[in-house]
C-alpha cells in the first residue's frame, strides 16, 4: 500500500504504513494554536502513571523555586508534556510560559556551554 500524506486530525490506522504517518512520531503534540501535520492532541492519551496533574499541583502549589527535570529516550512524551502544562489556563493564570528550542537559534552540531547560555538570555 503506498504510504498516504501526512493529514491533521484523528483517522483510524489500518496498516502500520498508515499509523506512522498519521502519528508522526517525531513531531510533539500541540495543544494551543493550529497544530500541523502530526501534532493534533486529539493523539494524546492518558497512560498510567501519567505524572501530568501531579507536575501541574506542584507548579501550582509550591512557594519554592523548584525546578523539574524531564528526562526520558527521544519520543517517550517529554516535549509532549511540556507543551500540555504550557497550554493549561491554571498554568497560563500563574505563568508566563517561553518556548525556546536551542535548534532555532543555535547548530547543535557545533554548541560551545557559553553559546548556550548567551542564547537563553
Amino acid at each position: 500500500m503506498p504510504n498516504t500524506p501526512l493529514q491533521p486530525g484523528p483517522k483510524a490506522a489500518r496498516t502500520l504504513a498508515e499509523a506512522i504517518n498519521t502519528l508522526a512520531p517525531e513531531q510533539t503534540l500541540e495543544f494551543s494554536g493550529q497544530p500541523g501535520p502530526g501534532q493534533d492532541p486529539s493523539f494524546y492519551t492518558n497512560r498510567d502513571g501519567n505524572p501530568f496533574q501531579r507536575i501541574k499541583i506542584e507548579f501550582l502549589t509550591t512557594q519554592a523555586r523548584e525546578k523539574i527535570l524531564f528526562t526520558g529516550h527521544r519520543g517517550c512524551g517529554k516535549s509532549t508534556e511540556l507543551n500540555r502544562l504550557a497550554a493549561d489556563p491554571d498554568i497560563q493564570k500563574k505563568f508566563l510560559v517561553v518556548k525556546y528550542s536551542v535548534y532555532d537559534v543555535l547548530d547543535p552540531n557545533d554548541v560551545k556551554f557559553i553559546d548556550l547560555l548567551f542564547s537563553i538570555a
